[in-house]
């Protein structure tokens, strides 16, 4: 259960004051993070904690959520503080009920996320560093998007799953090939606003019973990577495409794309959850190499 005193702490630093005793539910909040629903007459809270993650985590959380909710039409979750006490970092924000969905929810979800991905940059990556699930993420820029791809995205998690003993040498020397024929894989496009993490967990409905999305791993990418992620754990509705390319048309054949732009996710899957997601990922090297 939340600490009194560091709950007391949260809800300070979100701008509330504490009268009487408020309700405290656990939620779901990933497979990282403690969550809880914390509300009272006045105030109507979602609360993650973590003891175990670098102290910018929740920072950089704040501030991703804040670049979707100053460059989209998704209706963003207000963050109101995060910060660390007691030995927590923790993140506040406003609580969705997301126990509703209009009837439209998934098309014009795809619509809006088309447009985000229509807010353009020069160079691939942000101004800061963030996090992929609870692993750091280089968003250091790059003009190149398979320079970017390799240099910050793919070498990084290849090194780090060597140094855990999740891959050998063969499985690196596999990437290393790929590595030669990426810039050919994937079509020029300019660097697009992309959430990052877009599965099927990290979109939600609001209190209206409109899409949102939450818990972005944002920078400036490459947009088919935000689609191809939307393919894992068991997609989208078709809705949602339909209504994505009735505003952002893809180039032909992404779908033979997907599982190339979906070695990162995997990867990042391999090095927090272990072995079983190594099959699928050098399956996909080999594929395209």
């Amino acid at each position: 259960m939340l600490n009194p005193d560091l709950l007391e702490h949260i809800i300070s630093k979100s701008g509330f004051s504490l009268k009487g005793k408020p309700k405290v539910r656990s939620v779901g909040g990933g497979s990282i993070n403690q969550a809880y629903q914390v509300s009272s007459d006045k105030f109507d809270l979602f609360v993650k904690l973590n003891s175990g993650v670098d102290p910018s985590f929740f920072e950089a959380e704040k501030r991703g959520l804040e670049i979707l909710s100053d460059n989209s039409e998704f209706e963003i979750p207000q963050v109101f503080t995060s910060g660390k006490s007691g030995g927590y970092s923790f993140l506040s924000m406003e609580y969705f009920d997301a126990t509703k969905r209009q009837s439209d929810y998934w098309f014009t979800a795809g619509q809006r996320l088309a447009r985000m991905h229509q807010v353009r940059e020069e160079e691939f990556g942000l101004s800061f560093n963030n996090f992929m699930g609870a692993l750091p993420q280089n968003n250091a820029p790059l003009e190149n998007w398979a320079e970017f791809f390799i240099e910050r995205r793919l070498k990084p998690q290849v090194e780090l799953a060597m140094n855990k003993g999740l891959m050998d040498i063969s499985h690196q020397k596999l990437f290393e090939k790929l590595y030669t024929k990426l810039d050919s894989l994937v079509p020029t496009e300019k660097p697009s606003l992309i959430h990052g993490d877009l599965w099927s967990g990290n979109i939600m409905s609001t209190n209206s019973g409109e899409a949102t999305i939450i818990d972005p791993a944002v920078h400036y990418g490459h947009r088919e990577s935000d689609l191809a992620m939307t393919q894992m754990f068991g997609g989208f509705s078709s809705e949602f495409y339909k209504g994505y390319e009735s505003i952002y048309p893809l180039e032909p054949d992404f779908s033979s794309r997907i599982g190339l732009l979906n070695l990162y996710p995997l990867l990042i899957h391999v090095n927090l959850f272990g072995l079983g997601y190594l099959r699928e990922t050098i399956n996909n090297v080999k594929r395209f190499i």
